[in-house]
């Protein structure tokens, strides 16, 4: 059970990040997998790095990015922020492309339904569509006032995380967010590729 609310807690990381969906239409309210794989990485979008999260799961990002230490950001902690990054420009609306990844604090989760379930029950998400990252089980979803999309999942233990991107509203911005969705990958998988 929770102690917090997930999707509370998801605004708050989405705030982190704000000034088209990700996911397809036709998925939101059905039981349809949105699948997202590594192997389906277009290299030709962006020059990247794999970055492993000690959580147990690793991501590629744009090499160009800037860093950003989370605890320079008012409301960050709380919010279970522990990774963002920047584009180093600004676009045409002048935002940086932005991506956060949480642990979200207080929280246990037993299953991905509850995740949707959750996500699903309020009117501030939208999108809400299941996912496969590389084998993790997850839930996308839109926070459209906060020009957010993202996906939320959760470890063997029960810990929620969630990766956000913004503005998810910027057409250019798309294909570096489908990249760093089809990279989200348990960390033992990549591992046992290399070896």
């Amino acid at each position: 059970m929770m102690k917090k609310s997930i999707l509370a807690l998801a605004i708050a990381a989405a705030m982190m990040v704000s000034p088209a969906a990700v996911f397809a239409d036709e998925t939101e309210g059905t039981d349809e997998v949105v699948t997202f794989s590594y192997e389906d990485i277009d290299d030709s979008v962006y020059d990247g790095t794999w970055v492993s999260f000690i959580d147990g799961f690793d991501m590629y990002l744009p090499s160009d990015w800037d860093v950003v230490d989370p605890t320079t950001v008012d409301g960050a902690e709380d919010a279970g922020i522990y990774f963002m990054a920047q584009s180093p420009e600004e676009n045409a609306d002048g935002a940086k492309w932005s991506v956060i990844v949480a642990a979200v604090p207080d929280v246990n989760v037993e299953s991905v339904e509850q995740i949707y379930d959750e996500l699903s029950a309020d009117d501030t998400t939208s999108g809400e569509a299941y996912a496969d990252l590389n084998g993790i089980g997850a839930v996308g979803f839109d926070i459209v006032d906060n020009d957010v999309t993202g996906v939320a999942f959760a470890d063997d233990e029960g810990t929620l995380y969630t990766v956000q991107f913004a503005p998810s509203s910027d057409e250019d911005y798309l294909p570096y967010v489908a990249n760093m969705l089809m990279s989200i990958s348990p960390s033992e998988e990549l591992e046992t590729e290399a070896e």
